[in-house]
């Protein structure tokens, strides 16, 4: 079923009202039609499965079916990811929100290749709420993970180590470290985890210091080096396995 995230004020009983760019993709990409299934989830707090009884150029309307409240996530999952080359990163966005990430929190470290200026940011963000929105919807989400804008490497660790607290494991995904396995962590019974992925070519020897000051716990994904994409891929499936074996 199609899944669309809606806010209330688009709602006017049973009419949807959908912004240009919306009513584009589902039309013109997902090519919904009348008499077709369509789950509207309203703000991220109410799911409304639906059946299309007229569509206008600004609007749709529908018939409901089942109205419920969304299912609470059994754990949480924040991925801090370091920047990669532009495409490379919308890739990995795209793909790890299929997973269960709550949220993504971009970094930029000592080897990251882009630097995005501040007036190229708000459209960055744009675009990478853009993914994120499309790619829940089509993997059938009840939420929208969030996404920060981006922020240094050690300073994002300097401030924000101390709210680390609630997090059962912060694991920092380091392929120096031979001594340590994600699966010599297991059984891995946590309910609030951070992931920490560095970009292609590693983490430097500062960041690496910096990290070892606080509680975060250094592991290796395994014999062979992964690209920072499949890394976030790979550390994701494998949490998602493990908390809900």
């Amino acid at each position: 079923m199609i899944h669309y995230f809606a806010t209330q004020t688009q709602l006017s009983f049973d009419t949807l009202l959908l912004p240009k760019a919306d009513h584009a993709h589902l039309m013109g990409s997902l090519r919904i039609q009348i008499n077709e299934s369509l789950r509207i989830i309203v703000d991220q707090r109410t799911v409304l499965d639906t059946v299309i009884t007229a569509i206008t150029k600004t609007s749709l309307s529908f018939t409901r079916q089942r109205e419920a409240p969304v299912p609470p996530p059994a754990y949480t999952l924040d991925l801090a990811l370091c920047l990669t080359k532009h495409d490379a990163f919308c890739d990995t966005l795209h793909h790890c929100t299929q997973l269960p990430f709550h949220r993504f929190i971009p970094l930029i470290s000592d080897y990251s290749i882009p630097q995005i200026s501040d007036n190229k940011l708000p459209d960055k963000l744009m675009r990478w709420n853009r993914i994120l929105v499309q790619s829940s919807s089509q993997c059938e989400r009840f939420t929208l993970p969030s996404i920060d804008p981006p922020q240094a490497f050690i300073p994002w660790v300097n401030a924000h180590s101390h709210h680390w607290k609630p997090y059962d494991y912060v694991l920092f995904c380091d392929e120096t470290n031979t001594q340590k396995t994600l699966g010599s962590l297991r059984p891995i019974q946590g309910r609030r985890i951070l992931a920490i992925v560095g970009p292609e070519g590693g983490f430097s020897d500062a960041e690496r210091q910096a990290i070892a000051t606080t509680p975060a716990t250094a592991i290796t994904l395994g014999a062979t080096r992964l690209k920072a994409p499949q890394a976030a891929f790979y550390i994701g499936a494998v949490l998602q396995h493990e908390l809900e074996s």
